[in-house]
């Protein structure tokens, strides 16, 4: 048997709902039964909800499914989690799951063996583990506002710009990255009154 990850929207923004697939393949020849999976949501996550296939999301941020049957093919697990804020915690963003028992004999795996553990000590990526890693979209903005006057006359034009600039990685909703500007008119200024 064999497990890959995936999840719907591999940038989303913070406070989105994404979805995680954890598909496990059994090549065969026979049928798996007892089949176990556990999945270790990490901290950027939050309000883990719609667990498929009767898994229990025991303890906080630790998923467990137990006593899987997959036929010759595939079996999909699926649950739903919150983005949080990044905190620059290690890791804080990648998700990993591998099958942790199985009634039969694998041979090119050992769910009894950690994730990081070469099962057969071949060198070879152990195919009964799985992980991913999410990268949140993030803009770093800024707002500079100038004058086209800086000494106008009373009844005089004034055009304000206000430059917003995002030195993010990502677009910020429909802004582009780099400068961009709005123009604000005032048609007049008019002279002080006194109180």
């Amino acid at each position: 048997m064999s497990l890959v990850k995936t999840i719907n929207v591999p940038q989303p923004n913070i406070g989105d709902e994404v979805t995680f697939t954890l598909t496990i393949t059994n090549a065969g020849p026979d049928a798996a039964t007892g089949v176990a999976v556990q999945d270790l949501v990490p901290a950027g996550f939050s309000a883990i909800n719609t667990i498929s296939n009767s898994g229990v999301e025991s303890p906080a941020g630790t998923i467990n499914w137990t006593g899987l049957s997959v036929p010759v093919g595939t079996l999909a697990l699926t649950f739903k989690a919150t983005v949080d804020a990044p905190t620059g915690a290690l890791d804080e963003y990648k998700n990993t799951a591998q099958i942790t028992d199985s009634d039969q004999y694998d041979p090119d795996s050992d769910p009894t063996t950690g994730p990081g553990v070469d099962d057969l000590g071949d060198n070879l990526a152990d195919d009964d583990e799985t992980f991913v890693t999410v990268v949140p979209k993030q803009a770093d903005l800024s707002l500079v506002k100038t004058a086209s006057s800086s000494t106008p006359n009373v009844g005089d034009e004034v055009t304000f710009t206000l430059t917003i600039t995002n030195a993010g990685l990502m677009r910020y909703w429909r802004s582009r990255t780099g400068p961009r500007s709005l123009l604000v008119s005032v048609r007049s200024i008019r002279s002080p009154t006194a109180a």
